[in-house]
């Protein structure tokens, strides 16, 4: 079966979704959110950054932000694992989400 036009543009439109909510308040400390996925296709990518704005909660998910790879890292280097950097440049999918609580 060949592909169709719309099986193709997905191919093309996919990639690796960099997201992160970073929440911090007087008197409730910081709280971090981080989340990497693999899409394919725009609208796939628009859903994963909202389920994963509704998962946190919709207090904080208004905050969520769609990252590029390299902002991702520079903000949030030190709370990545060395295992999931390593996957992400060798493997075509990638699921990571970690949550971080600071009270302070």
């Amino acid at each position: 079966m060949q592909p169709t036009l719309r099986d193709l543009e997905e191919i093309v439109d996919s990639g690796i979704l960099f997201a992160a909510i970073d929440y911090m308040a007087t008197g409730e400390g910081r709280s971090v959110w981080l989340y990497i996925d693999s899409y394919y296709g725009q609208e796939e990518k628009e859903l994963l950054l909202k389920n994963f704005a509704n998962d946190v909660s919709p207090y904080y998910g208004h905050l969520v932000e769609d990252l590029t790879e390299e902002e991702f890292f520079n903000r949030y280097d030190n709370l990545v694992p060395a295992t999931v950097k390593t996957y992400i440049s060798k493997m075509p999918i990638v699921y990571f989400r970690q949550e971080i609580h600071i009270n302070g």
